[in-house]
């Protein structure tokens, strides 16, 4: 048995044949839970998901990062857990940091701006930043991912300021707060 993992009690008592979900604490920080998804987050699981988001408040951590490798699919449902329960665990000085978000699922967050809510990276750096700094943080929005108003290209702007998209070549406007003009 992995030494790292978190025992919650009641937390495996209940499981969902489509979503697996793996608690793991921080190597670094006692307060911090690493939440491996598995499979997906769907209509049917999201009130399953939510309640094990609950237990896990209920068990004093509020500061996770969910690392989501193997995360194939989030519904909107899946997506109204997250925020439900990151209502509640942002009260008490919560963290939500993302990680490891396949291509499709990314593009779900960004789309539909939880890139602006939530904390999400690859880089093990941020992580740590993000849970050190927390609400303080959530002011950097670069690198900031977006799609061109004009072709739809994804692009990426590192910092605020001008530039020209490289499919179409029209001029995007970026401010500090990542609100974009053209």
């Amino acid at each position: 048995m992995d030494e790292n993992l978190v025992e919650i009690p009641d937390f495996n008592k209940h499981w969902d044949k489509d979503l697996k979900i793996t608690l793991f604490k921080d190597s670094e920080r006692d307060d911090v839970l690493h939440v491996h998804l598995t499979g997906r987050i769907d209509t049917y699981n999201s009130d399953f998901f939510l309640g094990k988001l609950n237990k896990i408040f209920e068990f004093g951590i509020t500061k996770l990062v969910f690392r989501c490798s193997s995360l194939e699919y989030v519904s909107s449902a899946g997506l109204g857990a997250f925020v439900t329960a990151y209502q509640r665990f942002e009260k008490h000085d919560g963290v939500f940091v993302f990680t490891e978000l396949r291509p499709k699922v990314l593009e779900i967050f960004n789309l539909l701006g939880f890139n602006k809510l939530f904390f999400i990276t690859n880089e093990v750096t941020e992580i740590s930043y993000f849970l050190r700094a927390g609400d303080k943080a959530k002011k950097v929005v670069f690198p900031f991912s977006f799609f061109c108003p004009i072709c739809e290209k994804k692009l990426l702007a590192t910092k605020s300021g001008n530039f020209r998209c490289k499919n179409c070549k029209s001029i995007i406007s970026i401010s500090d707060k990542g609100e974009i003009k053209f």
